[in-house]
């Protein structure tokens, strides 16, 4: 039951292909099928443009993209216009400086007592001499904040925010997007695509290759695997400006005639159907809850990742794997047990599946989100 109909801004500097990018779009959608207005607010980006191509109302304001003297005066101005212009009630942004921004301009405004402030938190700022940015957190507790996890929950509280103004809301992903029933059909265009054996094996690894994911030790893992599963492939989904490095490593070991760069793709749900194996091996401190794991799990994929921030907690049912972060003999032994198994896959991908569907969807995501819009 919808109990009111307030107009919601969805507001991030940029909206580029990443997981908390995802989350405004995921989230946004769903309030929008709740019977929210919501409005999207941005400096730009590719989910940006995937907002608008989908019938979503998305604002952009490029000074929001930048952080000089000059763009944070014209991003408050801008705002400030915004705001009255349509009648915000509801500010949820999903990273600081852009709820600060919204703050001012709310106070120029006038509205700022009768406005609501949420923030998203997906990360923290984990650089050793960029530590002094959290302390962008305590000094926001005019708005209430949905940490993506328990850990980052944790991360807040050593910074100096109070636990009763936090709500942990794990990311969610859309069951109609990633959708079990679309599977098999997925799986058959993926591997036409590829132009690989309807029975083989793929490991899978989506995310933007900028040096965090691991894209690196997934690829020295792989070349382990490889002399012992002829029909094994390592497919890496994501662009970056690691990417041709990444590529001259797989030559380098000789397995680049079953490694596939797939680049940047919008139908990332197609990969994760396709996929026997999930891998993330991120390096220490650079994940907070990713949704490439998420949406492996949709389509009933194990996975196997790192021991880093809230990841275990996607772990903690048995869906998945844990290793040390960089522990090379933890991944190929866990890749090597799963790859091996078909009846291990089926039994974690099951557990996963079940967690997704009652802890990890945009549902029930929305229901905590919801419910601390209206209280």
């Amino acid at each position: 039951m919808i109990v009111m109909r307030e107009t919601v801004m969805q507001v991030r500097g940029t909206l580029p292909e990443n997981g908390a990018a995802t989350q405004i779009l995921s989230i946004g959608f769903e309030l929008l099928r709740r019977g929210y207005r919501v409005e999207f607010v941005s400096g730009g980006g590719t989910i940006a443009e995937q907002i608008a191509e989908s019938g979503g109302s998305h604002t952009t304001i490029e000074a929001l993209a930048s952080r000089s003297i000059p763009s944070i005066i014209r991003s408050i101005i801008h705002l400030r216009r915004f705001i009255l212009r349509n009648d915000i009630n509801i500010v949820h942004a999903h990273n600081s400086a852009s709820l600060l921004l919204c703050a001012m301009a709310g106070l120029l405004a006038g509205r700022f007592r009768i406005m609501k402030f949420f923030l998203s938190v997906h990360g923290v700022e984990v650089r050793r001499f960029f530590w002094f940015r959290n302390m962008i957190f305590p000094i926001s507790q005019f708005a209430n904040f949905f940490p993506v996890s328990e850990y980052t929950a944790f991360l807040l509280s050593s910074f100096g925010v109070r636990r009763s103004k936090m709500h942990v809301t794990y990311n969610g992903i859309d069951l109609e997007r990633f959708d079990l029933e679309k599977k098999k059909e997925f799986r058959r265009e993926i591997v036409a695509e590829l132009g690989i054996d309807e029975d083989s094996l793929i490991i899978g690894l989506v995310g933007r290759q900028h040096g965090y994911k691991g894209h690196r030790d997934a690829i020295r893992v792989f070349s382990r695997l490889y002399p012992d599963f002829t029909n094994l492939h390592l497919v890496l989904v994501g662009a970056g400006d690691e990417e041709r490095s990444n590529q001259e490593l797989a030559e380098h070991l000789g397995v680049a005639d079953r490694v596939r760069f797939m680049g940047f793709r919008t139908d990332v749900e197609r990969f994760h159907a396709s996929f026997d194996v999930l891998s993330l091996f991120s390096r220490s401190g650079y994940e907070m809850f990713p949704c490439s794991l998420l949406e492996g799990m949709a389509f009933a994929v194990p996975f196997v990742s790192v021991k880093t921030t809230g990841v275990p907690e996607l772990a903690s049912d048995g869906q998945g794997i844990i290793c040390e972060c960089s522990d090379l003999g933890c991944y190929e032994d866990s890749l090597r047990m799963l790859l091996i198994s078909t009846s291990e896959r089926e039994r974690m991908g099951k557990i996963g599946l079940h967690a997704m569907r009652t802890r990890f969807n945009i549902g029930a995501v929305v229901d905590v989100i919801e419910e601390v819009y209206i209280n």
